[in-house]
């Protein structure tokens, strides 16, 4: 007896009528939920997964200096699977021309640095501009002596452009 209970009950509560519910759209925006948006009333924007990041810096060294031995280092993202996104050159005024690009369809910044020699001594740009966190930008020689103007970024954004002077000892 405890048995038929038992399948009876069970039959009874699969039993209710379901014909009375409403569908649901579960890709509709909740209904009386505004949409968001900055204090100045502009909507977020969202970031892409394409190459959204991007580094154009010039160095013009100072009258006299040569800048020679160019060559690019990988920091860990960006610059394409295969790193052609990224460079670093020197163009016809003898400046360091260094270009990057993010990584189409990933979550991941732009990180890469240019190393050359200015005669004897070796001096590097080295830009970081991380998906998440805040962007940096190192400029340097080994001699403490070399000195450059104009190399910094702002600690947010992923869209640089800019000149930097490399000055003599």
């Amino acid at each position: 007896m405890l048995c038929k209970s038992t399948v009876a009950a069970v039959l009874v509560a699969l039993s209710f009528d379901t014909t009375s519910a409403a569908p649901v759209d579960i890709d509709a925006p909740a209904q009386n939920t505004p949409a968001r948006q900055h204090s100045d009333g502009s909507r977020p924007s969202m970031r892409r997964l394409d190459s959204d990041f991007h580094v154009d810096y010039t160095v013009r060294p100072w009258p006299g200096l040569t800048i020679s031995g160019v060559q690019f280092e990988y920091g860990g993202s960006g610059c394409g699977s295969d790193n052609s996104k990224c460079g670093c050159t020197t163009n016809a005024e003898g400046r360091l021309v260094m270009t990057g690009r993010g990584t189409d369809g990933t979550a991941t910044g732009l990180d890469f640095k240019c190393n050359f020699n200015v005669g004897a001594t070796q001096c590097h740009v080295h830009v970081d501009i991380p998906y998440v966190g805040d962007n940096s930008v190192d400029c340097s020689c080994n001699d403490g002596k070399h000195t450059f103007t104009g190399c910094d970024i702002s600690s947010s954004g992923h869209d640089w452009h800019g000149n930097m002077d490399l000055n003599p000892p």
